[in-house]
């Protein structure tokens, strides 16, 4: 193939040249006479070059490579020293990459790094939440699960030394609580979602109530509305009889965590707000239009505990 680039093209007119009167050509017989469309010898030629075929490279999107379990476990071990008094447990590092915090420890390690320089410290995390953080890690799921009965989503139940229709020590709603925690400090949305979600599924005393809202209290930020607003509801709603179950650990609570009070004062205080709005719109007697004398009525109040769901009250 010729290079198109050292093409010439010389323009041709397509038109015939003008017959020239009889006089002229009689004055001009004897002259050579150039080709009317020549050009002159030191004319410059018209040089197009012909652009080089592009070709089209067509974008293709980048294509993820499925992984399978079997490549997860191909992956090297890494050791994780979990507590004060560390308990050492193994990973496999593609799985615990799943969390972005531990895959910025991963990231540290190369081919050269010696396998017991492969590790991760977690000083200050429970055993059984690091336990439970590599079963769903593994599995997406973590023992108690979440499992399907009728129409409804419950907890399997727990072995028999465990099982309990009530939380009374609250030990079982600070097992996901400390889950929750961990997941907010390992990068994993999914993880945090689910624990809340089993948590919301465990009946518990006011005594088991107030150790759960304690330590998240003290374990999580003022900005976390999610775990700490249903807390402060139930409370919100429930303290004028529940107080009175545990009234010196409500006492300490409130003293230990004013943020606990206030969450729970500003809840009254904008249900107070609405109440009054919707007197003000004649949906019940405003403040201006006093009510006709009446011996007062205690109103009587349900003493009855919830069973604790997803709904946020």
């Amino acid at each position: 193939m010729a290079d198109p680039s050292s093409n010439i093209s010389i323009p041709i007119t397509s038109e015939p040249a003008a017959s020239a009167p009889m006089a002229e050509e009689d004055s001009m017989e004897g002259v050579e006479q150039s080709a009317p469309d020549a050009p002159a010898a030191d004319a410059p030629f018209e040089v197009v070059e012909e652009e080089a075929p592009v070709e089209q490279i067509e974008e293709t999107e980048a294509v993820e490579v499925h992984k399978t379990f079997v490549d997860y476990l191909k992956s090297p071990i890494i050791t994780i020293h979990v507590g004060e008094e560390p308990t050492t447990l193994s990973a496999h590092m593609a799985l615990l990459q799943a969390s972005p915090f531990l895959a910025r420890a991963c990231a540290t390690y190369t081919a050269e790094t010696p396998l017991n320089e492969r590790s991760i410290q977690l000083p200050d995390e429970d055993l059984a939440a690091v336990g439970s953080l590599l079963e769903y890690l593994y599995t997406g799921e973590y023992f108690p699960r979440l499992i399907r009965n009728g129409d409804t989503t419950v907890l399997e139940d727990l072995p028999e030394s465990e099982a309990s229709d009530l939380d009374d020590s609250g030990e079982h709603l600070l097992r996901h609580a400390r889950i929750y925690t961990l997941g907010e400090k390992l990068e994993l949305p999914k993880l945090k979602e689910l624990a809340h979600s089993k948590i919301h599924r465990i009946n518990s005393t006011a005594k088991g109530e107030l150790r759960y809202a304690r330590f998240v209290y003290k374990n999580t930020s003022r900005e976390d509305k999610v775990i700490r607003a249903p807390i402060a509801s139930f409370w919100a709603h429930r303290s004028h009889v529940l107080r009175h179950e545990a009234e010196d650990e409500f006492c300490r609570m409130i003293l230990e965590f004013p943020m606990f009070a206030y969450d729970i004062l500003s809840i009254v205080l904008d249900a107070k707000e609405k109440s009054k709005e919707k007197r003000g719109t004649g949906i019940g007697p405003s403040d201006e239009q006093p009510l006709p004398d009446t011996p007062s009525q205690k109103v009587p109040r349900t003493g009855r505990k919830r069973p604790r769901n997803s709904t946020t009250l």
